[in-house]
């Protein structure tokens, strides 16, 4: 389950580069509340996620891809839809800034 939100989050970025919290919500439906409360701390800790504090304080969060789009597919890929190893294999790899 955890994977498919990962897969799903991922394929948000596919036409933007930034995604509000609200969007992010609206797209995960029931797995919102699974991705905020432990899934986006994980992958922002390891870099594949990075928040971006927007202006306006009454805008929520932006996130955006801490790695590039084919890096990631590349890790979905050698994961073999396990969410633990795509974790582990995300700890080597080098975010932008």
């Amino acid at each position: 389950e955890r994977f498919l939100v990962i897969r799903k989050v991922v394929d948000s970025f596919r036409r933007c580069n930034t995604i509000n919290e609200g969007t992010l919500r609206l797209r995960l439906s029931k797995n919102a509340n699974l991705f905020f409360s432990e899934l986006a701390p994980e992958l922002t800790r390891l870099g594949v996620l990075q928040r971006v504090a927007h202006r306006s304080s009454s805008v929520k969060d932006h996130f955006r891809l801490g790695l590039k789009m084919s890096e990631i597919a590349g890790l979905m890929s050698d994961s073999l839809g396990s969410y633990a190893r795509f974790l582990e294999l995300a700890r080597h790899q080098k975010p932008r800034r």
